[in-house]
């Protein structure tokens, strides 16, 4: 949880968790905002830069069922985790019922 005092950010809370994810468990790390970003990094990079390169994506919106829509097509994995700064601007619930 981030309290008043702290200069976190919801979104730099969502970025270190995915971060984190993806340096214990590979697979597909994707930002996204008004389009999905998809993080090229070697999953021994800093967790700093992995973090830095999903915040420097970001900025345009929380459209999660939008990333859905162009991310579920082509995933072949076993789960889908999504952090986000509980922003999000459209209905993800309607992606997931196509």
């Amino acid at each position: 949880m981030l309290t008043r005092p702290s200069q976190a950010t919801y979104a730099l809370a969502a970025a270190s968790l995915g971060a984190l994810l993806y340096r214990r468990t590979g697979g597909q790390l994707l930002g996204f905002s008004s389009d999905i970003h998809p993080v090229h990094l070697p999953l021994r990079a800093p967790i700093a830069r992995i973090v830095e390169h999903l915040l420097a994506k970001g900025g345009g919106g929380t459209y999660l069922g939008e990333a859905l829509k162009k991310t579920l097509p082509n995933f072949s994995g076993r789960r889908v985790v999504i952090f986000t700064d509980e922003q999000v601007h459209d209905s993800a619930y309607d992606t997931l019922l196509c």
